[in-house]
């Protein structure tokens, strides 16, 4: 487990939609890649692991889906760049 409940993440850009790849991903995940997000909590199913939840959407992610926290900054989603 690389994150725990509180951390600021972000979703990998490099998920692949492609069901044979990966049946776990969805279009709507890739179009979310590069967004901060907030772990909300940790759920484990079984001997095969644990999945992240987070503040910002619905969906189930784990540790290859999402990028170091160092990478997150304060603007990340911030529509103007930050700018006030």
């Amino acid at each position: 487990m690389n994150y725990k409940v509180g951390d600021k993440v972000k979703i990998s850009k490099d998920l692949d939609s492609d069901f044979f790849k990966d049946p776990c991903i969805n279009n709507e995940m890739v179009m979310l890649g590069g967004q901060a997000v907030t772990i909300k909590s940790i759920q484990s199913y079984g001997e095969q692991g644990y999945y992240y939840n987070v503040n910002e959407n619905e969906w189930s992610w784990t540790d290859y889906m999402l990028e170091d926290k160092s990478l997150v900054d304060d603007t990340s989603n911030d529509y103007c760049g930050g700018a006030r």
